[in-house]
């Protein structure tokens, strides 16, 4: 059976972005501190090395052409740590739950059997990843502060429009509110510290780009805080002493 066109997307951009997670990790595992972070990259570099072999095979076998791949060429060869282990562990936490969504979509959107087995391997894969790292997560105490609502004692229904709060005054955030926005924070603040880390680029035009998305990154944070600040929900934090500013990015 021959490829369609969401298999096909869905595969390159499987091999492209495996043939970089595959390096980085690489990278990552030399400078890991614990065996616990060491096993936990080890199943990451295994499922991203796992992934760029079978986007490989199915492309091939329908006569695609590869993208130009990511190699050790694109990452810098140093002995220097630029990012700590909490903050390792931050990145590749919000990446899985990234690659668990993404996995889910190329299964459903997949024809081919040979295709769906594959990202439902993939996807039973990094959910053994993620409960790793959510050990790590919580053993690090990266999961605080714990946001706690107080209980209703009555059901409650939306009567009015005026509850999204659009035009009038704002109402107290509801629960899948403060979900989405401390979930939103936490992915924007790892997306800066990594903005952060590769505007020490020597690059100009590279360095220009990644510091505008700082800038952007850390607008965003504020308004987040802010809001969340009116109902007097736990200031969440940055993690700006996680990474190392002072040499160059990892990523060139």
């Amino acid at each position: 059976m021959k490829l369609n066109a969401p298999e096909i997307s869905n595969l390159l951009t499987s091999y492209l972005t495996n043939t970089m997670a595959s390096v980085v990790t690489a990278d990552l595992l030399k400078k890991a501190e614990t065996d616990e972070m060491r096993m936990m990259l080890k199943l990451g570099l295994n499922i991203a090395d796992e992934e760029v072999k079978g986007a490989e095979y199915f492309l091939k076998s329908d006569n695609r052409a590869l993208p130009e791949p990511f190699t050790e060429k694109d990452v810098l060869r140093t002995d220097t740590k630029y990012w700590s282990d909490n903050y390792v562990v931050l990145l590749k936490y919000k990446m899985g739950l990234d690659a668990l969504n993404l996995y889910n979509l190329c299964y459903t959107t997949a024809i081919n059997p040979e295709v769906k087995a594959f990202y439902k391997k993939l996807l039973t894969e990094t959910i053994e990843l993620m409960d790793m790292l959510n050990e790590l997560y919580i053993k690090m105490g990266m999961h605080k502060p714990l946001i706690l609502i107080p209980k209703n004692e009555k059901v409650e229904k939306v009567n009015k429009q005026s509850f999204l709060g659009f035009f009038h005054e704002n109402r107290p955030l509801s629960a899948p509110e403060v979900y989405q926005l401390t979930n939103n924070f936490l992915s924007t603040e790892v997306f800066r510290e990594l903005l952060r880390s590769c505007c020490q680029t020597n690059t100009i035009e590279l360095k220009e780009h990644f510091e505008r998305g700082k800038k952007i990154c850390t607008k965003h944070l504020k308004t987040i805080q802010e809001k969340m600040e009116k109902d007097e929900i736990p200031h969440l934090p940055t993690w700006e002493f996680e990474v190392d500013t002072e040499g160059k990015c990892t990523i060139l």
